[in-house]
């Protein structure tokens, strides 16, 4: 019996090879998925994910790195895994270095390492890559990192203590302004403590100033924090250091340093007067041309000074001003004439120095150099103004369209010059521009912005003309024709509008429960086609809504209303129509009419109004006059045929022979 089953067996399957080909009882292909994800501890960002960069870290900080194995999405423990980390090249030291770590059972491998404190080794972008061999195949994953002082302050500069300008020397007394920038190089914003304090040149405190809850934005992203500070009016003159630093929370709650500290210098004077600008009026000129020089000086200090100031073309004194009685923190323009008459052609350095006052320490801010002048050989005066070129906006617009037309005009001459510029289409004037002052060689742009409000559509041709100044010859370049504009109609206004332009009731009076009809014209004055809805009120009371659809531009369509005052109680009612807003509609003045009132009275109390009843007695006096008029006049007709009967019978007939 055994035989016999093996044999049977043997012969089933024979049978079954016999009838299923091998590629149909081959094996479906087995896919085997393996992966490795290296990250770090910076969560929500520590780069999990296939080569995703981790959050920040700051220098001196741990780092785990950690690699989780999976084969077929099942965590794959007892495989060693290699790490390996570059640090940011540098001149000093590149930290480079390789381990390996055994997943546990959790399929995760893991390394740390201490990040450099030193800012030159650390500071920068890490990278580290890992691999590990799963059933006979190499898989990979790596990350990036930055690594620095995660919230740092990247600049910082003393200003006045308006924050309007830069400001390095103090008076006792004033207020200092600090601008701090501050940086975040981690995915997460952060929160810092920033504090300035300032020290005296002895190293004494003179003010501090904190934010204990600053936010700073991450991603590299810069943003500015003021302070002010206040001097003492008994501060000692000299270099006095403000310091700023940022921390991760209140130092007396157990903050600590993001960041080394920044400090800047300032000086705190008690007498200082300085020059702050000087400006000439013109940088080429002829020899005998005057210059005009003008210095503005400024008493920093605590107390009023009077000075000299001398100005210089190079080490050749030009002239002294003298300075009387400058108010503290008060600024004063003077203004120094060189006259050039004698001085050979060149180019030579203007510059301005104030004398020093008694206790003067900051002597640095009394010498200011403006630039150069250079002075050329003095030739015969050339007058020669033009219009060199002219343009517009947009050469075709529609009516009622700005254009900006700008006009550029040189100075080809070589005195200074002061004139006019008229601008034209066709012949009609535009405008009138003035220029004023324009130097020799200089040229200027002119812009003009001409409302087209009223200008017939058309081409015109645009012209700018510079007026003739005194002297000039070649007039030639003073006009200038830039070509066409093209002025069109004004396109017309879309709009959606839709009014009620008339309502009529009859009657005005009625009994009630009598049926008043009210008669509503609607029209779309729009560009539209509307479909809206017309109600009709007496009072504030609604009498009935009626739709109106698509009522083409232009047309009008009336509805009657019939109300009914069954319901109505005795009185005077006002009656309104109101067409609902379309869509767009801005022009809603138009969209409700009052027509005026109507009285309901009671049953049989109605009398109509003596105008009504002389109007009727008047027809029925006419009617009586009419009634009798014809009477009269069928009564002489009546009289004029018994006449003529008697004339056409009896003796008449007789004598005329007519019977």
């Amino acid at each position: 019996m055994r035989k016999k089953a093996i044999a049977i067996l043997v012969a089933g399957i024979l049978f079954f090879l016999c009838i299923y080909s091998p590629a149909e009882v081959a094996p479906k292909a087995y896919c085997v998925e393996r992966e490795v994800d290296l990250f770090t501890q910076k969560e929500p960002y520590s780069g999990r994910g296939q080569n995703v960069s981790s959050d920040a870290f700051a220098l001196g900080e741990n780092v785990i790195l950690y690699a989780l194995v999976k084969y077929n999405n099942w965590p794959a423990p007892n495989l060693l895994v290699a790490f390996h980390v570059e640090g940011p090249e540098n001149s000093v030291q590149n930290v480079t270095f390789s381990r390996s770590s055994e997943t546990n059972a959790s399929g995760i491998a893991e390394i740390s390492f201490t990040l450099p404190n030193n800012e030159e080794i650390g500071a920068g972008n890490w990278h580290v890559s890992c691999n590990v061999e799963i059933g006979g195949e190499i898989v990979s994953d790596y990350l990036d990192f930055r690594a620095g002082w995660i919230v740092e302050i990247v600049g910082m500069e003393t200003m006045n203590e308006d924050f309007s300008e830069p400001q390095t020397v103090f008076t006792a007394g004033s207020r200092v302004g600090v601008k701090l920038v501050l940086r975040n190089i981690a995915m997460t914003e952060k929160q810092a403590a920033v504090s300035v304090s300032m020290y005296d040149v002895h190293e004494h405190l003179l003010d501090t100033s904190e934010i204990t809850n600053f936010t700073v934005p991450p991603n590299n992203t810069l943003v500015n924090t003021y302070f002010r500070l206040d001097i003492p009016i008994d501060a000692p003159e000299g270099t006095a250091t403000i310091h700023a630093n940022a921390y991760n929370k209140p130092v007396d709650e157990g903050g600590v340093p993001y960041c080394p500290e920044v400090s800047s210098n300032i000086s705190i004077v008690i007498h200082d007067i300085a020059i702050v600008d000087v400006h000439v009026s013109s940088n080429v000129v002829y020899a005998g041309d005057i210059v005009e020089i003008y210095v503005t000086v400024k008493n920093f200090g605590r107390y009023t000074e009077s000075f000299d100031v001398n100005a210089y073309y190079n080490s050749t004194l030009i002239q002294t001003l003298n300075v009387e009685e400058l108010e503290p923190g008060q600024e004063l323009m003077l203004v120094f004439e060189w006259c050039t008459g004698g001085v050979r052609e060149g180019v030579y350095v203007i510059s301005a120095m104030a004398c020093e006052v008694p206790g003067e320490i900051n002597v640095e801010n009394n010498h200011f150099v403006d630039g150069f002048v250079e002075v050329k050989k003095a030739v015969s005066p050339v007058h020669d103004v033009a219009v060199a070129d002219m343009g517009v906006s947009d050469s075709s617009v529609y009516e009622g369209e700005t254009v900006e037309v700008h006009v550029t005009v040189e100075n080809r001459g070589t005195e200074t010059e002061t004139f006019n510029v008229t601008l034209y289409y066709d012949s009609y004037v535009m405008a009138v521009l003035f220029v004023g002052n324009l130097d020799a060689g200089k040229s200027r742009v002119l812009t003009f912005s001409w409302n087209t409000v009223g200008v017939v559509e058309g081409n015109y041709t645009l012209k700018a003309e510079a007026s003739r100044v005194e002297g000039e010859t070649n007039t030639a370049n003073n006009i200038y024709v830039d070509g066409t504009i093209e002025i069109k109609a004004a396109p017309p206004t879309l709009t959606h509008d839709v009014a009620v332009v008339h309502v009529d009731v009859s009657p005005t009076i009625v009994e009630k429960g009598g049926t008043v009809n009210i008669r509503v014209r609607v029209r779309n004055e729009g560009s539209f086609s509307e479909s809206f809805n017309v109600t009709v009120f007496y009072d504030s009371f609604v009498i009935e809504t009626r739709h109106v659809t698509s009522l083409s531009p232009g047309q009008e369509t009336t509805l009657s209303v019939f109300w009914n005052t069954s319901d109505v109680d005795i009185g005077t009612y006002t009656i309104k129509a109101e067409a609902s807003a379309v869509a767009g509609e801005t022009d809603l003045s138009d969209n409700k009419m009052i027509d005026g009132t109507v009285e309901v009275v009671a049953a049989g109390a109605y009398r109509p109004p003596w105008p009504l009843w002389l109007l009727l007695l008047i027809i029925g006096l006419l009617a009586l006059l009419g009634l009798i008029a014809i009477a009269i006049a069928l009564y002489r007709r009546r009289q004029k045929k018994k006449l003529e009967k008697a004339f056409y019978s009896g003796w008449h007939a007789w004598f005329y022979n007519y019977d």
